[in-house]
């Protein structure tokens, strides 16, 4: 499963969806929990857009 990304925050797949256009592959939800998640196929542009929100997540913290 190394050629897929499960995002189970709403708010990363959002940006992933919205701010950086990256399409999904499907949305579906956990059989054991009920979470709803999004599938993501791995890709460089995919790891940098995570990069990204990662440092602007460090950043919102760190002015708290």
């Amino acid at each position: 499963m190394k050629n897929y990304f499960f995002c189970y925050d709403q708010r990363l797949a959002d940006f992933l969806r919205y701010e950086k256009n990256i399409t999904y592959i499907t949305k579906a939800y956990a059989d054991k929990t009920l979470k709803k998640f999004y599938l993501f196929p791995v890709s460089d542009e995919l790891q940098q857009a995570i990069d990204e929100y990662a440092m602007y997540l460090k950043e919102l913290l760190s002015t708290r």
